[in-house]
C-alpha cells in the first residue's frame, strides 16, 4: 500500500513538473515571437516616419521614396508570417490586415513618381508630387495603426509579466 502511495505521490509531482515546464516553454516561445514582432513593427514605424518626412519635405529624389517602399513592404511581409499568429489577439491581427491597403498605397505611389520621371531620376519629390497633402494623411493614418499595433504586443508581453508573478 505505502509503495502504491509514493508511486502515485512522484506520479502527480511528474505531472505537476511537466505541467510548469510546457509552460515555461510557452511563456518563452510567447516573448521571442513578441519581442520579434516588436522589433519589426517598431522598425516599419520608423521607416514609415521617415516616408512621412520625405513627403511633407518633399526635397530628395524620388528614388529614395522607391527603396524606402520596398523595405517598408518587406518589413510588413515579415508581420504575415505563421508563427505570429499563434499568440497575437484578435485586436492586432485586425490591424495588421488593416494595413495591407496603406502599404500598398506606398509601394504604388513610389512606383507611379518613379515612372512619371523615368528620364531624370534625381528630380525632387516636390517636382513630381502635386497633392501631397493627401497622401500625408493616408501615411499618418497607416503610423497610428502601427503604433497600436506596437501598444497591442506591448500589452500582450506585459500580461506575461504579471501572469509569472
Amino acid at each position: 500500500m505505502a509503495s502504491a502511495l509514493l508511486v502515485a505521490f512522484a506520479g502527480k509531482r511528474q505531472i505537476a513538473h511537466s505541467t510548469l515546464i510546457r509552460e515555461d516553454d510557452r511563456r518563452q516561445d510567447i516573448v521571442r515571437v513578441t519581442h520579434h514582432l516588436l522589433a519589426i513593427a517598431t522598425d516599419l514605424n520608423s521607416h514609415v516616419t521617415y516616408f512621412n518626412t520625405l513627403l511633407i519635405k518633399g526635397d530628395r529624389p524620388v528614388f529614395v521614396l522607391r527603396e524606402l517602399a520596398t523595405t517598408i513592404e518587406n518589413r510588413y511581409e515579415t508581420l504575415l508570417e505563421r508563427d505570429a499568429y499563434k499568440y497575437l489577439p484578435g485586436g492586432a491581427v485586425d490591424l495588421i490586415c488593416q494595413m495591407s491597403g496603406s502599404i500598398f498605397g506606398i509601394r504604388m505611389l513610389s512606383y507611379g513618381l518613379e515612372k512619371a520621371i523615368t528620364d531624370q531620376q534625381l528630380i525632387s519629390i516636390n517636382s513630381v508630387m502635386l497633392n501631397r497633402e493627401a497622401q500625408v494623411n493616408s501615411v499618418n493614418h497607416l503610423l497610428k495603426e502601427i503604433t497600436k499595433l506596437i501598444d497591442h504586443l506591448y500589452e500582450l508581453r506585459s500580461a506575461l509579466d504579471i501572469t509569472a508573478d
